[in-house]
């Protein structure tokens, strides 16, 4: 469900530690079943409403596909990834739910002239700011909300909580990443605001009511 962002002018090296740590997010890679499609199926009707939103699932039985919205196509795709996996990050944890109510978060920000970033640090900042958007999603539970907020946290700091898992590679890790977000110039004053926007965030979880959609075992 995360973005590729584009790789121009970064060290190759810290597109292998993305990958790195896209793998220890720990969600789920195998093929989904049709009792797993289905349930996602009804998700996102409940999500889209009114709104006729394509979620196309030809990919959804594809090992470690990826849940996407395609711009050009405005089509959402499911992956693998809507799943849970076994991680113990925020981003692994995110229930089917809140997995798709993020990506229709991409598609209301679409709607209304966004169009996404497809360079560092825009890239993060797009995902964390489409996850906060996510989190006020009337649907979620504030397990959910929680989840979305801590989320993009993590991919506000650009680094997941299970760092220890990178060993050695995090020292060099946090200086690439700092060197990336201090050169940006324009994106700094949008860090700072998405700063407060996540403790506005954290200090608002669960206070509204919930209705909750279970997710099948």
């Amino acid at each position: 469900m995360r973005l590729r962002p584009c790789m121009k002018g970064i060290p190759k090296k810290l597109w292998s530690l993305g990958r790195l740590m896209r793998f220890t997010a720990g969600r789920n890679q195998r093929g989904l079943t049709e009792k797993q499609i289905a349930y996602c199926m009804e998700v996102w009707a409940a999500l889209c409403g009114d709104q006729p939103i394509v979620l196309e699932t030809s990919e959804a039985i594809q090992y470690a596909s990826r849940t996407r919205f395609n711009e050009v196509q405005k089509v959402v795709f499911l992956g693998v990834d809507a799943w849970p996996g076994d991680g113990v990050d925020a981003n692994a944890r995110l229930s089917t739910l809140a997995c798709l109510a993020h990506e229709f978060a991409h598609v209301e920000r679409f709607q209304i002239g966004y169009r996404r970033p497809t360079d560092l640090p825009d890239v993060l900042l797009d995902e964390a700011e489409t996850s906060l958007r996510a989190s006020f999603t009337s649907l979620l539970s504030p397990k959910d909300r929680e989840d979305l907020v801590e989320d993009a946290q993590q991919v506000h700091g650009a680094l997941p909580i299970d760092v220890a898992a990178l060993g050695d590679l995090r020292e060099e890790m946090d200086i690439v990443l700092a060197v990336v977000v201090v050169d940006v110039g324009g994106a700094d004053s949008r860090l700072h605001q998405l700063e407060l926007v996540l403790h506005t965030a954290r200090a608002h979880v669960g206070m509204a009511r919930i209705e909750a959609v279970v997710q099948p075992r």
